[in-house]
């Protein structure tokens, strides 16, 4: 009998920790969680404001990139103490695309891409495909309303 928090190889649609640590815990997802160490000066930081966030995530399980940031962001974001309800992780295929269309009008061309989004659901900022400095930085940047231009936006 399959684990139902096991996901397929061409899985598209919405993925949880939870599917993440049954699929890929002893290919990409725990070594890199594990591994990555936190500026915990930034953390203290984005600790006090994080919350104030929902965050989108749209990733493709298949890509070096995501596979390498999403372990990463998990860990930043359970260290912080952020509430997990506001984040949504998306997978979409090699194409960018969900058979559910989640990735409709979002402008994603590349994965990963992290939405920041405040409490009326408008898009602050994004993370697309790596940090610029590191993840905690970054986000730092964007929460506190720095001036931040992602990686290849369009």
């Amino acid at each position: 009998m399959e684990n139902k928090n096991t996901v397929p190889e061409d899985y598209t649609g919405i993925i949880t920790y939870q599917n993440f640590i049954n699929s890929y815990t002893e290919t990409w997802f725990s070594p890199t969680y594990k591994a990555y160490t936190i500026d915990k000066n930034t953390l203290e930081q984005l600790t006090k404001h994080l919350d104030n966030y929902t965050i989108e995530m749209y990733i493709g399980t298949w890509c070096p990139d995501c596979q390498n940031e999403i372990p990463k962001l998990y860990k930043l974001l359970h260290l912080a103490g952020y509430n997990m309800q506001g984040l949504k992780t998306i997978a979409l295929d090699k194409n960018k695309e969900s058979k559910q269309g989640y990735e409709k009008n979002k402008n994603i061309n590349f994965v990963p891409t992290i939405i920041f989004l405040d409490k009326n659901r408008k898009e602050i900022n994004r993370i697309v495909e790596t940090p610029k400095e590191n993840l905690e930085k970054d986000i730092l940047k964007i929460i506190s309303g720095e001036k931040y231009t992602p990686n290849n936006k369009l």
